[in-house]
This record gives C-alpha cells, sequence and structure tokens, in this order.
C-alpha cells in the first residue's frame, strides 16, 4: 500500500513515515510539508492513502484532502492533528477522511488502521468506476484559520 504523507513538520513527518514503515507492505511515496508540490507529488505517485495534517504552512491541509477526494474518492485518508476539537473532527470528515487521530492521544492508533488495510490488500487503482453509489454533498470548509 502506497502512502503519502501531508504535514508541516519535518518531525512529525519523519514520525509519521517510521510508524506506516513498520506495517508491512506499506510503503511511503512522497511528503510534502507545504502546499508546494503536494498536489503534482500526489498526483505523480497515485498513493493509495493519505495521511493529512490540518494546518500547513501556507495553507489548509483539508483543502488539499477535499481536493482529492473529489478527484479520486476511493483514496483513503487519515487526518492527524493536535486541533482536534468537535468542529475540527466534523469538517475533516466533511471533506473526505476516514479517521480523525489527535496527535497527542491517539497517534498509537495509526498503525492498527494501516495494518487494516493493509490486511484487506486495499488498493486504490485507477479502475475507471467508484464504488460510491451516490454523489457525495458539496463540503463548505468553514474552521478557524481557513481562507477559501
Amino acid at each position: 500500500m502506497k502512502i503519502f504523507i501531508v504535514e508541516d513538520s519535518s518531525l512529525m513527518r519523519a514520525r509519521i513515515a517510521e510508524a506506516a514503515m513498520s506495517v508491512e507492505g506499506v510503503q511511503i511515496t512522497g511528503q510534502a510539508g507545504d502546499l508546494n508540490g503536494v498536489y503534482s507529488g500526489i498526483r505523480g505517485t497515485m498513493p493509495d492513502a493519505l495521511i493529512v495534517d490540518i494546518q500547513l504552512l501556507d495553507g489548509s491541509g483539508l483543502a488539499v484532502l477535499k481536493q482529492i477526494k473529489s478527484e479520486r474518492p476511493e483514496i483513503k485518508s487519515v487526518v492527524l492533528s493536535n486541533s482536534s476539537t468537535s468542529q475540527y473532527r466534523h469538517v475533516a470528515f466533511m471533506a473526505g477522511a476516514e479517521y480523525f487521530l489527535d496527535k497527542s492521544t491517539e497517534f498509537s492508533q495509526l498503525t492498527e488502521i494501516l495494518t487494516n488495510w493493509q490486511a484487506h490488500s486495499y488498493s486504490c487503482a485507477p479502475t475507471g468506476f467508484s464504488d460510491a453509489t451516490t454523489t457525495p454533498p458539496s463540503v463548505q470548509l468553514n474552521f478557524p484559520g481557513a481562507s477559501s
């Protein structure tokens, strides 16, 4: 399973990569700490899953997630953040996250999630169709510090 990490802290990116690589069969296909190159990086490496921070140095990780999910609804995603209020959780799920983890208290669950996805041989290889039977509603990202 191929993973792309979107996280502004280089120390946290390293910690996420180490945790993800501890799961057999997982490979890190790319990493980005800001919006420069994140979209082309994700599109160019075609990962099966994203691990995304809410706040990046120059933008919103949730805006990245929303855009990528609109292009590839089958891609799996985990949002990891220190901003773990119910409002952020709600907006993350509305943007397409399957999981939301608080970096401080729930980080250890990341390997469980990846292990489960890997055990089910999850692959997002484009197939030309989506498993979704309905079109998801439009998502308006309204959260503290967000810009349109």
